[in-house]
């Protein structure tokens, strides 16, 4: 495995570990009034995860692949779930 094929990986690991190990400190040391913040930044990271993701597998044309390769799950938009 090389180098960029692991960055996206770590970067996401350091986007998602830090505030949630921060979350949990602050819950440790009962400074709730901090943890919402971390907590909300925590939730923040994912989203911008998800959504680039969604943007990426949108432009590479994921979806239009697989309903050419039968996958009966890409043909609907509703998901994996039968009609």
């Amino acid at each position: 495995m090389s180098t960029p094929d692991t960055l996206p990986g770590v970067a996401i690991a350091v986007s998602l570990v830090a505030p949630l190990a921060v979350t949990g400190l602050l819950i440790t040391v009962h400074r709730y009034h901090d943890v919402g913040e971390w907590a909300m930044l925590f939730a923040t990271n994912v989203a911008a995860i998800v959504a680039t993701g969604t943007v990426v597998f949108l432009c590479y044309g994921v979806r239009a692949a697989a309903a050419e390769e039968a996958c009966p799950w890409a043909a609907s938009t509703a998901g994996p779930w039968p009609r």
